[in-house]
């Protein structure tokens, strides 16, 4: 992992346009992607999160030292160990270097898709982002805090999201007030589910030097009082 300080201001990565992270290629991608179970849509929006992700974390200064593997299973269901995990749509395996993803167009996802947008290849990629964030942050900054690591992920995902659907969802959803880290709790992430995210990004927006902070492995103050923490 190659780390330097991390800029303040970073609106410049969250207003890119769809297009330019499209056009973006690299001579070499640190990620090797293992896809099982994808449909020929899937696959292509995993590689499209991947490129988004890794130019991401690029723009802010860090890069992976090596690498490193990540496998992408997409099911009808969520399942680790056979075991199916409900109301989940992606969950990352910090064990196995595995994300779990539910189908585009699985009964599962259309049911339960983020703001009930469920025909939505972008809002799909974004989710595929989302989990690639917890992935890098496993490897850049492996002691992450549980709702930190929700925290960077959530500004990840809705930072690489097409400006237009972003703006749609800010107006269409009843976002928590996150005002300082102090209000990120795991109980207000598992309350307002993909609200509670946008209210992250809204806070890195605010307080850019936040994201810096715990991508750089520095406490950022979270007191969440059903976490023990590092002081």
């Amino acid at each position: 992992m190659g780390k330097q300080v991390c800029g303040v201001i970073i609106f410049v990565v969250f207003f890119t346009s769809f297009g330019g992270w499209r056009l973006t290629a690299y001579e070499q991608s640190w990620v090797s992607l293992q896809i099982e179970g994808g449909t020929k849509l899937e696959q292509d929006l995993a590689e499209e999160a991947v490129r988004r992700v890794e130019k991401f974390y690029l723009e802010m200064g860090l890069s992976l030292r090596d690498p490193k593997e990540v496998k992408l299973i997409f099911d009808d269901t969520v399942r680790i160990q056979d075991q199916q995990i409900e109301y989940a749509l992606a969950l990352f395996n910090k064990r196995t270097n595995t994300i779990h993803l539910l189908h585009y167009e699985s009964a599962e996802y259309v049911a339960n898709a983020p703001f009930g947008v469920s025909n939505s290849t972008e809002l799909y990629c974004s989710i595929i982002c989302h989990e690639l964030a917890h992935f890098y942050n496993s490897v850049v900054v492996p002691q992450i805090e549980p709702i930190a690591d929700e925290f960077v992920a959530a500004t990840v995902q809705f930072s690489l999201l097409t400006g237009k659907l972003r703006e749609q969802l800010l107006k269409r959803a009843p976002v928590p007030s996150i005002t300082c880290p102090r209000d990120l709790t795991m109980n207000g992430y598992l309350l307002g589910g993909s609200n509670f995210l946008i209210a992250c990004y809204l806070l890195a927006g605010k307080c850019p030097h936040l994201l810096c902070r715990v991508l750089q492995g520095q406490s950022i103050g979270i007191k969440d009082p059903f976490l023990v923490h590092r002081e």
